[in-house]
């Protein structure tokens, strides 16, 4: 028998479709100011895609249009691994600038956000009341053409300062003589003058001369060398000086410079560097001083005290002690207490009683020898 002729039927099956990214949550507007650092962190549900998920499992790339790449100089900056929008700003960056953020899943398939970055310069109200100028070794343009060592010399700036956080640290200019560099800290309160949180951070980078310390030299080396630095106070705090004490700060030009300024800076009366003979001269010699006078007075005392004891009895010498006074006869002592006789009269003892004349006077001698 002929056999029959099996035939398997192979099921056909459609090519899977894949969905593009949809946007759910635009970036919308990021407002930055002149000269502080800023990070907007991109939110996970910005963008999601049925077969990769969210944000995070997409590939991000910022551009300046659909057309135009982001220049690498750009004072904005965008790391894609950890989806990060980054930048620093200047003054010639003021207003409002447009870029897109492109979502690309696995399979090439993109979506695009078009958002708005807002330039700011810090409101009057919201000045700092210190500014700082520190001179660095080398070229402005090392700064000023380069964002990346811009954006460096803030995070190192922020951490010589003892805060983690970079953005309070602003740049106010940078211009030449070396490098100059002009700077405030918005970590600081506005509505007093905080004069002793600002020699705080003056002590931990300079010293009294407005000398780095070892502190400031190892925040900012290797790639800033810093030769001095001054602080003036500002706004609320506009008679202080802090950097150095009663020396002229480093003219800088107001062209570069958005913060009013006083011409003159006098340090207040009742302000300072506490130096260590400073520590010295208020704080050691005085109490030496007074301990001195202290012990003094102990020993002044002391020495009365004992001259004040000498030649009296204590207690149990009192009680054993005689006092002077008349002396006590007992009857049969009378015969005894008789005076004796004095030198005027003779004594004549019974035998010798005879020997004796009796005493006539003068007169009675007359009277008998005109009777004879």
């Amino acid at each position: 028998m002929p056999k029959e002729s099996k035939t398997t039927d192979i099921p056909f099956s459609s090519p899977v479709t894949n969905h593009k990214p949809q946007l759910h949550n635009s970036i919308g507007e990021v407002n930055v100011w002149v000269g502080t650092y800023f990070e907007v962190k991109i939110p996970a549900n910005t963008f999601f895609d049925e077969e990769d998920g969210n944000t995070e499992n997409l590939q991000l790339l910022l551009q300046i249009d659909l057309y135009q790449l982001l220049d690498q100089g750009s004072w904005i900056q965008f790391n894609s691994s950890r989806q990060l929008l980054y930048g620093l700003p200047d003054q010639s960056h003021v207003g409002s600038h447009e870029f897109i953020m492109i979502a690309v899943d696995k399979e090439n398939s993109s979506s695009v956000d078009a958002f708005q970055v807002n330039v700011n310069y810090w409101p009057v109200d919201e000045q700092t009341p210190v500014l700082f100028t520190a001179r660095f070794q080398g070229e402005p343009t090392m700064l000023t053409n380069n964002i990346h060592k811009k954006i460096l010399f803030c995070k190192k700036l922020a951490f010589a300062l003892g805060d983690r956080n970079s953005s309070t640290v602003t740049l106010k200019s940078i211009t030449n003589g070396s490098i100059l560099v002009e700077w405030t800290n918005s970590s600081l309160p506005r509505n007093t003058c905080p004069a002793e949180q600002i020699y705080e951070m003056c002590r931990r980078i300079s010293d009294s001369q407005g000398q780095p310390t070892s502190i400031f030299y190892s925040a900012m080396e290797p790639e800033f060398r810093p030769i001095n630095i001054e602080a003036r106070g500002v706004n609320k705090c506009q008679r202080f000086s802090f950097l150095p004490i009663g020396e002229d700060i480093i003219s800088v030009s107001p062209g570069n410079i958005s913060v009013p300024l006083p011409s003159t800076i006098t340090p207040s009366s009742s302000s300072g560097w506490h130096s260590r003979e400073d520590v010295y001269l208020h704080t050691v010699i005085p109490s030496v001083v007074v301990a001195a006078l202290l012990l003094t007075a102990g020993l002044i005392a002391l020495v009365c005290y004992r001259k004040k004891r000498h030649g009296k009895l204590n207690t149990e010498e009192q009680a054993t002690f005689i006092k002077k006074g008349v002396p006590i006869i007992f009857a049969d002592e009378l015969d005894d207490a008789k005076s004796p006789p004095t030198s005027s009269l003779p004594l004549i003892l019974r035998e010798e009683s005879h020997l004796w004349l009796p005493t006539i006077t003068p007169v009675q001698y007359v009277e008998k020898f005109i009777k004879s």
